[in-house]
């Protein structure tokens, strides 16, 4: 049997998930719903799978993930411009994060399998941003919310307009708030070209 799964927590990313799939390869995924126990709660989560040879291949010819648990290779060799922005904007969807305080907004892509996010970060680079570097979060595993290091990078407010124009997301709470930031950015610009 050949499984493709993505399990998370986040149903509208495994709605985004289960659309792409169709979209690439015509294959409609299978949704599971299970639950655990965090923090002492049971949550529910959702698994999309997809039972395919063709598609288990296709990936594994990519060689997109690799053998541990977290780890992942962007297949840039096999990317163009629009590929690579393709590629970022189906992770950032995933393990993206968009932070908007009265004060500030960030912008950060997270993983836990440091060398990976670097070509992810390089992939960046290569596209004409100027990501931050790379840095540790979550030193210590917990129980409570994981079992290993988290890492993430930071794209430097100059670039979050490029960003949201040139890469976005798929998920709807992050695009409503890249029109937050748009807003925001925009008039800051104005503002500085006023002095």
């Amino acid at each position: 049997m050949y499984k493709i799964c993505l399990k998370t927590n986040d149903q509208e990313l495994a709605e985004v998930f289960s659309r792409l799939f169709k979209e690439t390869y015509g294959v409609t995924s299978h949704r599971y719903i299970g639950h655990h126990t965090a923090e002492g709660k049971e949550r529910q989560h959702y698994e999309e799978v997809v039972y395919s040879k063709k598609v288990a291949y296709d990936l594994w010819n990519f060689n997109i993930k690799g053998p541990g648990r977290y780890e992942f290779h962007p297949p840039t060799k096999y990317l163009d411009e629009e590929g690579k922005k393709a590629y970022i904007r189906g992770f950032f969807s995933g393990d993206g994060s968009v932070t908007l305080t009265p004060k500030e907004h960030h912008i950060s892509i997270h993983s836990s399998c440091r060398e990976c996010l670097e070509e992810l970060r390089k992939m960046l680079i290569d596209l004409g941003f100027h990501p931050g570097e790379i840095g540790i979060y979550d030193k210590e595993p917990s129980p409570k919310r994981h079992s290993h290091p988290s890492f993430r990078f930071y794209i430097p407010e100059e670039d979050h307009l490029k960003f949201i124009e040139e890469i976005g997301s798929e998920r709807e709470m992050h695009i409503n708030k890249f029109k937050q930031i748009k807003l925001i950015d925009e008039e800051r610009r104005k503002r500085r070209n006023e002095i």
